[in-house]
Protein backbone atom coordinates (compact mmCIF):
# COMPACT_ATOMS: atom_id res chain seq x y z
CA UNK A 1 0.00 0.00 0.00
CA UNK A 2 2.76 2.23 1.01
CA UNK A 3 4.87 1.69 -1.95
CA UNK A 4 1.64 2.42 -4.50
CA UNK A 5 1.59 5.69 -2.06
CA UNK A 6 5.07 6.62 -3.09
CA UNK A 7 4.89 5.37 -6.84
CA UNK A 8 1.66 7.91 -7.10
CA UNK A 9 4.09 11.10 -5.31
CA UNK A 10 6.51 9.79 -8.13
CA UNK A 11 4.18 10.34 -10.72
CA UNK A 12 3.02 13.82 -9.22
CA UNK A 13 6.52 15.23 -8.77
CA UNK A 14 7.93 13.71 -12.92
CA UNK A 15 4.54 14.98 -14.45
CA UNK A 16 5.78 18.30 -16.57
CA UNK A 17 2.84 19.95 -15.90
CA UNK A 18 3.61 19.99 -12.17
CA UNK A 19 5.80 22.50 -11.48
CA UNK A 20 7.44 23.04 -8.29
CA UNK A 21 5.85 26.21 -6.45
CA UNK A 22 2.06 23.85 -6.66
CA UNK A 23 1.38 23.19 -2.86
CA UNK A 24 1.87 19.62 -2.91
CA UNK A 25 5.54 19.99 -3.08
CA UNK A 26 5.61 22.09 -0.16
CA UNK A 27 3.23 20.42 1.94
CA UNK A 28 5.51 16.97 0.92
CA UNK A 29 8.27 18.56 1.23
CA UNK A 30 8.74 18.07 4.83
CA UNK A 31 7.72 14.35 5.08
CA UNK A 32 10.42 12.90 3.51
CA UNK A 33 12.12 12.33 7.26
CA UNK A 34 9.09 10.14 8.07
CA UNK A 35 9.15 8.00 4.25
CA UNK A 36 12.80 7.33 4.77
CA UNK A 37 11.84 5.93 8.31
CA UNK A 38 9.88 2.85 6.62
CA UNK A 39 11.13 -0.64 7.73
CA UNK A 40 9.81 -2.43 4.73
CA UNK A 41 12.76 -3.06 2.11
CA UNK A 42 10.44 -2.56 -0.97
CA UNK A 43 8.23 0.53 0.64
CA UNK A 44 11.88 2.27 1.53
CA UNK A 45 13.18 1.73 -2.39
CA UNK A 46 10.07 3.53 -3.30
CA UNK A 47 10.43 6.12 -1.22
CA UNK A 48 13.76 7.08 -2.28
CA UNK A 49 12.49 6.58 -5.86
CA UNK A 50 9.99 9.30 -5.16
CA UNK A 51 12.60 11.62 -2.97
CA UNK A 52 14.91 11.40 -6.22
CA UNK A 53 11.75 12.39 -8.45
CA UNK A 54 11.38 14.99 -5.85
CA UNK A 55 14.52 16.47 -5.74
CA UNK A 56 14.98 17.16 -9.42
CA UNK A 57 11.72 18.66 -9.54
CA UNK A 58 12.49 21.56 -7.07
CA UNK A 59 16.17 21.83 -7.80
CA UNK A 60 17.17 25.08 -8.04
CA UNK A 61 14.13 26.41 -7.01
CA UNK A 62 15.22 25.93 -3.08
CA UNK A 63 16.69 28.46 -1.13
CA UNK A 64 19.60 27.88 1.48
CA UNK A 65 20.85 29.58 4.43
CA UNK A 66 24.00 29.56 5.31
Amino acid sequence: MRANAFEELTNICKDPSNTSNKPIFAEYAGEFKTYLKDSNPGALEKALISLEAFLMKVKGTVMVEH
